[in-house]
């Protein structure tokens, strides 16, 4: 089972409003009115921590950030094992401290979307010799 973290952090509301504003020409083409506030969604977190811990599942792995360390124990104290996807060995070694399992680590390669933890940060382009003994000398996790 993969969940993405929610970022718990508020976008910045006045770049947001001019960002619609921008687009909403656009928008009236094609007869939409687009939000003046962001819409802010969990994904259902609790519920699925919730539903995981009632009926666990052999493998939780993580998306986009790393949950609370109480989140990673109650996964674990019913039998889940839990590896949360990281691009940085500082990221690395906060999931290493947080409690995880191990470790999907998501080079520049990998393609589609990026997992960062920080969605305001670029990606590493480094090729793959390069980074991975980063993530070996940081992190004593599978």
């Amino acid at each position: 089972m993969n969940l993405f973290v929610p970022e718990g952090r508020s976008p910045d509301r006045a770049a947001f409003r001019a960002y619609a504003a921008q687009l909403q020409p656009e928008a009236d083409a094609c007869g939409l009115t687009l939000s003046a506030e962001p819409v802010l969604d969990d994904d259902h977190w609790n519920a699925k921590l919730q539903l995981l811990t009632g009926d666990p599942v052999p493998v939780v792995s993580m998306t986009f950030g790393i949950p609370d360390p109480a989140a990673i124990a109650a996964l674990q104290d019913n039998s889940s094992h839990v590896l949360i996807s990281v691009t940085t060995a500082e990221e690395a070694e906060s999931a290493r401290s947080a409690g995880a399992d191990g470790l999907v680590v998501q080079g520049p390669q990998a393609g589609g979307h990026s997992a960062v933890h920080d969605p305001h940060r670029t990606p590493n382009r480094s090729r793959r010799p390069m980074w991975c003994g980063r993530f070996a000398a940081a992190c004593r996790c599978p």
